[in-house]
């Protein structure tokens, strides 16, 4: 938010971006949406020790509920009238955890219950770091794996954040991420 109470576009799109599951990036000059749900998409590198130099993998908070509320007009029979009801679409993910709320982009019940399953299976995954040898050139949205033979864990990741450290010359990358234990790549 700017001082005169203006709101930066690229603000309101990276919200809105984020109601409908996916990132925006400003590439070339040129603003991209990027779906967040990327698991059919192809790995772009992968990586192992030496090169992979940490991973740290962090677990959500569990969701017991996701809810997802809108105001609809409803007419009144026989009357020139409308009714504002107040709906509400919820998700049972789990029995124990916290409800989350989340901003709907539609007032379409079914394509709203669609959009909170999409959430939920984004959500629910771990949140991983990696730190990798060397500066390496991704974009938001890529897909890597890597393999920890330490910890003995396999990180499918999609790329949410990118930090180059270049006095030591390497890369830290975050993203929600499809983890397995696995003994050997």
């Amino acid at each position: 938010m700017s001082d005169g109470g203006q709101v930066l576009v690229v603000d309101q799109m990276g919200e809105v971006a984020e109601r409908g599951n996916y990132y925006v990036v400003i590439r070339e000059g040129k603003v991209w949406l990027v779906n967040r749900n990327q698991d059919i998409n192809p790995v772009v590198a992968k990586f192992t020790r030496p090169a992979l130099l940490s991973m740290q993998v962090n677990q959500p908070h569990p969701t017991r509920k996701l809810i997802s509320s809108f105001t609809q007009n409803i007419p009144y029979p026989h009357s020139r009238r409308l009714e504002q009801q107040q709906i509400e679409v919820h998700i049972e993910a789990n029995t124990f955890g916290m409800d989350e709320e989340v901003k709907p982009l539609s007032q379409v019940e079914k394509e709203v219950e669609n959009f909170l399953l999409n959430w939920y299976n984004i959500q629910k995954r771990p949140k991983v770091k990696v730190q990798i040898q060397n500066i390496q050139k991704f974009d938001i949205g890529d897909r890597i794996e890597c393999f920890d033979e330490y910890l003995e864990m396999k990180a499918v990741i999609t790329i949410e954040g990118i930090t180059y450290h270049f006095e030591d010359e390497r890369t830290t990358v975050t993203g929600f991420a499809l983890v397995n234990h696995v003994r050997e790549s």
